[in-house]
């Protein structure tokens, strides 16, 4: 591939300037041999962090009474969340808190899922690939749907929430009544 016809910018993105293609995979070396984990494009930046769908899915499919799980990152005021699609098995009981409690045990804090829709099927190609569009097109028509003013408050709650959380846990040299105040203001803010 020589690159993209009609389309300078495009080639120039995909090719460094010494001929090598930027295939958009993520992945390393061990032992001469390349393993390839990710795609680029599909990273969440969680609060700064990447994270990978490909590891929440993995996580999630452990769980004995999901048959299959998708993964996408719902934008925020300055970050993404991951919200997570979930195929249960016939007949399960499984509820989000179960799930959610599940893939903490196995996942760093900033990779559980803030969110979990529970479905019959997870869009795919003919492939099996996970089609991603599909499913951020339809959080795009299901947030339509919601008052933008409810989208602005959940998104500006769970902002604040996290930021909270992280200053709360990660300064141990507060007073005990002002690590009071923010555990209220915290839960406040929870929606």
């Amino acid at each position: 591939m020589k690159g993209y016809i009609g389309n300078e910018k495009a080639t120039q993105e995909t090719f460094t300037s010494d001929g090598w293609l930027r295939s958009g995979d993520v992945g390393y070396f061990v032992d001469g041999k390349c393993y390839i984990i990710d795609r680029k494009k599909e990273l969440l930046k969680v609060r700064g962090w990447q994270v990978s769908p490909a590891e929440v899915e993995g996580a999630l499919l452990q769980h004995p009474d999901v048959t299959d799980a998708a993964v996408i990152g719902v934008p925020t005021d300055d970050t993404e969340i991951p919200r997570a699609y979930v195929v249960r098995k016939p007949d399960s009981k499984l509820t989000e808190p179960e799930l959610k409690a599940f893939v903490s045990q196995r996942l760093a804090r900033y990779k559980v899922p803030e969110e979990f829709v529970f479905t019959e099927s997870i869009p795919k190609n003919s492939t099996g690939k996970i089609l991603r569009r599909v499913l951020r097109e339809n959080l795009q028509q299901e947030r339509k749907n919601i008052p933008t003013s409810i989208i602005a408050k959940e998104n500006t709650s769970r902002s604040w929430q996290g930021r909270i959380a992280m200053f709360v846990k990660s300064s141990k040299e507060l007073s005990k009544g002002f690590r009071e105040l923010l555990t209220r203001i915290y839960r406040r803010f929870q929606v």
